[in-house]
């Protein structure tokens, strides 16, 4: 690796991805009380991580509270825009 280029690399981004996931998944866990996987599957599911996974969106600079907080903002736009009583993946 030449100099200190390893932050704002791809090789940063992919290193650093995972333990940001879990963190975040994790405030999520508790603020909605759920398990973890859930959590997880929740995540993996929102805008929050599709714009996490796209490096050149920088949001892997973010905390795990800056990410978590922005899932709880898009579940609760999602929830006042679904019909009373709806479960997510029911039509």
């Amino acid at each position: 690796m030449q100099g200190n280029d390893f932050f704002g690399s791809e090789k940063a981004f992919r290193a650093i991805l995972p333990g940001k996931i879990a963190l975040t998944c994790e405030r999520i866990a508790e603020r909605e009380k759920i398990p973890p996987v859930v959590a997880l599957e929740r995540f993996y599911e929102s805008p929050t991580y599709r714009e996490l996974e796209i490096e050149s969106t920088k949001r892997w600079w973010e905390s795990p509270a800056e990410l978590a907080r922005d899932y709880a903002v898009e579940s609760q736009g999602a929830s006042a825009a679904s019909p009373a009583g709806a479960v997510k993946g029911e039509k």
